[in-house]
């Protein structure tokens, strides 16, 4: 049995495999957690059918590799503008750092 949280709800997924304790990413030893990089299905759905909580999922360290992919996430989710405009923003600030 595994306790998942899939959109912010807790779900028991009784027949769920552990946790192996290596990040899919780094491929260290670490205390990990399961990532979804995307929510197929609403809420209602998976606490009908708990397992669907398991697909989508890689596990991660906690840091840097979850910090990260939550990032990834986040850029996908936004609106490109915004995106395209903070990365600008990221690319002058990394120049003027340089020139100094």
């Amino acid at each position: 049995m595994r306790k998942i949280r899939y959109r912010r709800a807790l779900i028991v997924v009784p027949d769920a495999q552990p946790l192996t304790g290596v990040c899919e990413c780094c491929g260290k030893k670490r205390k990990c957690d399961t990532h979804h990089f995307v929510y197929a299905w609403s809420t209602k759905e998976v606490r009908l059918n708990p397992k669907l909580a398991l697909e989508n999922t890689v596990e991660l360290c906690f840091n840097p590799c979850h910090r990260v992919a939550n990032a990834l996430k986040l850029l996908q989710e936004n609106k490109p503008e915004i995106r395209n405009k903070l990365v600008n923003l990221q690319n002058r600030n990394v120049e003027k750092a340089k020139a100094l």
